[in-house]
């Protein structure tokens, strides 16, 4: 349920648009307190996402789902528009050259103490058991080293399917055109186990305060469970230039040193 908010307020509040990404989503704020998230990108799995997180680890800053519409999309899946709460707050990305190296260490380790408790969130009991690595609501799994809507995601019922799949990914996408091409499958990492992983952690994603404590952390859209170098991984990917100090913090604070050589090799043709 949405909250309540003064009529004249409402009347007076003018829609103002937070984020948007082409093709994607878009973010508006649509009155003091609740943002509407609507797009190609946004999917159900983002709201169980939510969901899960409140349920189980409710010390953790994510936005709360007010309400949601969605449809059945082509491959399954289902997307549509998500209200929830507001986030007030600035993000890293746009205070992190203005912050001091102390500081910039504090919020890494910050970070790194919130994914600690993202990790420990369980799997729904809706999820199938035989899907080791999954989505939070079931649904395919978009991510170009394991599928699109060409090509969807079948069930991954163990590393050595996730790892498999991740190969023939590869193999269909002309990684073999590399001289080192078929070095892929030993050089990709093992896992032992399938933990709740975001998926999606950078600096715009995360929000924080005046004091610059962490406030909040979006966009769930490409949460799931997946094995435990995967939040890593996605955190290290190739991204804008501002990022890159950003990640060697993230990388010297990391509690765990993880090879994730064959993932990057990987990205040459899956990105």
């Amino acid at each position: 349920m949405l909250p309540r908010t003064n009529a004249a307020v409402i009347d007076e509040w003018v829609p103002q648009i937070i984020s948007k990404q082409p093709f994607r989503s878009t973010v508006t704020r649509i009155d003091q307190h609740t943002v509407e998230k609507r797009g190609g990108n946004v999917y159900k799995n983002e709201e169980a996402a939510l969901r899960l997180v409140r349920q189980h680890a409710p010390g953790l800053p994510v936005p709360e789902v007010y309400h949601s519409i969605f449809k059945t999309a082509s491959d399954g899946s289902q997307k549509g528009i998500i209200f929830m709460s507001y986030i007030e707050g600035k993000t890293l990305q746009s205070v992190w050259p203005s912050l001091s190296g102390a500081t910039k260490e504090r919020i890494c380790h910050d970070t790194w103490r919130m994914i600690a408790k993202i990790r420990q969130v369980p799997r729904p009991g809706s999820l199938d058991r035989s899907a080791y690595y999954s989505t939070v609501d079931g649904s395919p799994i978009h991510h170009p080293m394991l599928g699109d809507y060409n090509d969807p995601c079948p069930k991954l019922t163990d590393d050595e399917a996730f790892r498999a799949r991740a190969n023939a990914r590869y193999v269909k996408h002309n990684g073999l055109s590399y001289a080192d091409g078929k070095d892929l499958p030993k050089m990709l990492p093992r896992s032992k186990c399938s933990v709740f992983t975001h998926g999606d952690i950078h600096p715009g994603n995360i929000f924080l305060n005046d004091s610059y404590q962490i406030v909040g952390l979006v966009d769930w859209e490409s949460a799931g469970f997946f094995p435990d170098y995967w939040e890593y991984s996605q955190m290290m990917r190739p991204m804008h230039d501002s990022n890159d100090e950003w990640q060697e913090f993230m990388r010297r604070s990391s509690p765990k040193e993880w090879d994730v050589t064959g993932i990057e090799k990987a990205r040459r043709v899956l990105f």
